[in-house]
C-alpha cells in the first residue's frame, strides 16, 4: 500500500480520522521502527496513539525558524502585496543572506544561498535591516524596510508565535530536529503526531511546509544511506494547502506537489485525508 501514495476521501461525520488512525495502528503493529509523521490541525489523534510515538504541539515542538528556506520567510515576513512586495521580497533576500553568513558554520560553504539551513539570530537580520536602511540616500525610501522590522518584532514579542521564534532555538541543530520528528531511530514509537491545532493560522500553512519539505529533503540527501522510507499523513489536508495555484500558502502546495510526483523514487509516500478531493 505505502508503495503509491493513497487517499482518504470523504465529507464529515463518514469515518476518515478512524480509519486513518486504524490503518496507521496496523502499520505501526507491522513496523515498530518505521517512520510516519502526520500532520493534525485539530490535535484529534494524540489520545489514540499514546505509546506508539511522539506527540508534538506548540509546547515542545521548538521548531528552528532559519529552517524556513527563502520563499517560505517570505511568506511569514512580507505583509506588502503587488509591486511593494517584490521590492521587500529583494531586501529580505539580501539581508537574509547577510544574517546566514555571519554564523561559523557558513564560513566553510561557498555557495551559501538564501535557502540554505544556517541558523542565525532574528537580531542580526533585524540589524541588517537597520544597516542597509542607513545606507539609502533619501528618508523616503524606508517604508519597506519599516515593514520587515515591524514584523519581525512582532513575531518575537507574539507568544503564539515562541514555538518557532523564541530566539532560544539557534542553539538547535537540524539533525537533532530531524532525528525527533522522524523517529530516527524509532525505538518502538514510529510514529510523530504534530498537533498544529495551536499554531497561528496565518502560519501553519507555512509549518506543514517546512515539515513536508525536510521529509522530501532528507529523502534526497539520504540517498547514499540505507533507505530508511517515511510515511507523510496530511489530515484535513484542505486547510491549508490553496486548491489554485495564486494567493497565499503556495509553498505547501509546491512541496505536496513535489512529493506526489517524486517522492516515491525516494521512498517518500504520501497519504492525504481530506474532504475535497479536488
Amino acid at each position: 500500500m505505502l508503495g503509491k501514495h493513497f487517499a482518504l476521501l470523504g465529507s464529515t461525520g463518514t469515518g476518515k480520522s478512524t480509519s486513518a488512525a486504524l490503518i496507521m495502528h496496523r502499520i505501526c503493529d507491522v513496523a515498530p521502527e518505521g517512520h510516519i509523521v502526520m500532520i493534525d490541525p485539530h490535535g484529534e489523534y494524540s489520545a489514540a496513539f499514546k505509546g506508539y510515538g511522539e506527540l508534538f504541539n506548540v509546547d515542545n515542538l521548538a521548531m528552528p525558524y532559519w529552517l524556513m528556506n527563502f520563499e517560505e520567510h517570505c511568506e511569514v515576513l512580507l505583509t506588502s502585496t503587488g509591486a511593494d512586495r517584490q521590492t521587500d521580497a529583494d531586501i529580505l533576500a539580501k539581508c537574509l543572506l547577510l544574517a546566514r553568513s555571519k554564523n561559523r558554520v557558513a564560513e566553510g560553504i561557498a555557495k551559501l544561498t538564501v535557502d540554505s539551513p544556517i541558523p542565525y539570530t532574528l537580531t542580526d537580520l533585524s540589524q541588517a535591516i537597520s544597516n542597509e536602511m542607513g545606507l539609502l540616500n533619501k528618508a523616503t525610501d524606508t517604508a519597506p524596510y519599516m515593514r520587515l522590522k515591524t514584523k519581525i518584532d512582532e513575531l518575537k514579542q507574539d507568544p503564539r508565535y515562541s514555538f518557532m521564534f523564541s530566539g532560544m532555538l539557534v542553539a538547535d541543530s537540524m539533525s537533532g530536529f530531524i532525528s525527533k520528528i522522524f523517529r530516527l531511530p524509532a525505538k518502538g514509537k514510529p510514529i510523530s503526531i504534530v498537533d498544529v491545532s495551536g499554531v497561528p493560522s496565518d502560519i501553519t500553512s507555512v509549518v506543514v511546509a517546512v515539515l513536508s519539505r525536510l521529509v522530501f529533503d532528507y529523502a534526497i540527501w539520504s540517498r547514499n544511506e540505507l533507505q530508511r522510507p517515511v510515511l507523510l499523513i496530511c489530515e484535513e489536508a484542505h486547510r491549508y494547502v490553496p486548491s489554485d495555484k495564486t494567493g497565499n500558502g503556495q509553498a505547501v502546495r509546491k512541496i505536496l506537489e513535489r512529493i506526489a510526483k517524486e517522492g516515491r523514487k525516494y521512498g517518500v509516500s504520501l497519504g492525504l485525508i481530506t474532504q475535497r478531493p479536488s
